[in-house]
């Protein structure tokens, strides 16, 4: 929720501040530094109805299948994830010896059998990207053309893979396409708080309501019609901790 988020970025931005001091020019004295109003630009994509997939790659050409929290499989039935280590491993088994970086690909895996919504209606099942983990630097890379760097070699590799693996985009607005952007600042101020509602209030009601009915990626992508589930809210920062903790979904 947007209310954890904001919580969660309060809270980082003020341990952040803590215990910083400065002298007085006037006393000499060693007072507190005012903590100042934190700001983030956040953008957003799609959060398509799937099961969260990963695959790490060690920088030498191996590379591990894994779910959220666990690595992943094909050993048995329960040690996969909706088949999904089987599937990298029969579909995106090659290329991998290009990424000379520890890195995760982080993605949903969608299709046929993998929950009921416009996602379930594609031909095959398909993994999308949304996110890269530089897992020694401890950051980010959420550009669509950053993210498509990692990836455009596993897609060269593997014959049919151009239709099996995707990057998603960033959410765009109006008939220009446009990226959406929206500047969220942090501070304990009711003001602050009042203008995070407002915002995304707005992308409640312009965005992620009329997912209901239909799924805007999927359909402008494959034609398919169908609801979706959502969207992911992120902060535009390449630093790991905030990445991961100004997210939110709604």
């Amino acid at each position: 929720k947007w209310q954890d988020a904001f919580d969660r970025g309060n809270d980082l931005f003020a341990n952040q501040q803590r215990g910083r001091v400065m002298i007085d020019p006037a006393t000499g004295q060693q007072v507190r530094m005012q903590q100042p109003l934190e700001n983030r630009l956040f953008s957003a994509k799609i959060k398509l109805h799937g099961t969260n997939a990963g695959i790490q790659t060690d920088g030498e050409g191996n590379f591990v299948t894994q779910s959220r929290n666990r690595l992943l499989s094909t050993s048995s039935k329960s040690s996969d994830n909706n088949g999904f280590c089987a599937w990298v491993h029969k579909n995106l088994s090659l290329g991998w010896n290009q990424i000379t970086k520890h890195v995760v690909l982080f993605g949903e895996f969608v299709g046929p059998g993998i929950f009921n919504d416009a996602c379930a209606r594609l031909p095959e099942r398909m993994l999308f990207i949304f996110a890269v983990l530089d897992v020694e630097r401890d950051i980010y890379h959420f550009l669509p053309d950053d993210i498509l760097g990692f990836v455009q070699p596993i897609i060269a590799a593997n014959p049919g893979a151009a239709k099996l693996l995707h990057v998603l985009p960033e959410i765009t607005t109006g008939s220009r396409g446009v990226v959406f952007t929206e500047k969220f600042y942090f501070g304990a101020s009711p003001d602050v708080r009042a203008d995070w509602e407002t915002k995304t209030n707005k992308l409640m009601s312009e965005i992620v309501m009329p997912m209901e009915k239909q799924d805007p990626y999927i359909m402008r992508k494959f034609g398919i019609d169908g609801p979706g589930e959502g969207i992911v809210v992120f902060a535009n920062t390449w630093n790991g901790l905030e990445y991961q903790t100004l997210m939110f979904k709604m």
